[in-house]
């Protein structure tokens, strides 16, 4: 775990220009050499600085969500407004994901075959 978060964390740097990467470990080293000499009070200006924006980024990161969420929600309820070419290939990736195996009342409903009917084409194609 430890390995692959190292990766992720290197990656851009991996994929950038390196003068760009120097200019910003620059940027850096010079933001940190200034706020140790820095006045608290403008310390605890830019960390407040720093909370706003943070807060700005959990919103949209909500409104997202909620977003997904909702269009999630309305797929659900409003089925029958989803075109049925969509609904087909929902349910086409659904059956896929699972190794080609529905529930039988999740079938039924959806009329669609019986997981059995399909042991019994894979029986039928293996023989």
């Amino acid at each position: 775990m430890i390995a692959s978060t190292n990766n992720r964390k290197n990656r851009v740097e991996k994929n950038s220009d390196p003068r760009i990467n120097e200019r910003i470990r620059e940027q850096i080293r010079g933001a940190v050499a200034y706020y140790e000499r820095a006045n608290p009070r403008d310390l605890t200006y830019r960390l407040a600085e720093l909370d706003q924006e943070w807060d700005i980024e959990r919103v949209l990161e909500l409104n997202f969500s909620s977003v997904v969420l909702a269009g999630i929600a309305l797929a659900v309820i409003y089925t029958h407004l989803i075109p049925p070419r969509v609904r087909r290939r929902a349910r086409r990736l659904r059956s896929r994901s699972c190794g080609g195996c529905q529930p039988t009342a999740v079938a039924a409903q959806a009329e669609l075959p019986s997981p059995g009917c399909y042991n019994r084409q894979v029986a039928s194609i293996t023989a």
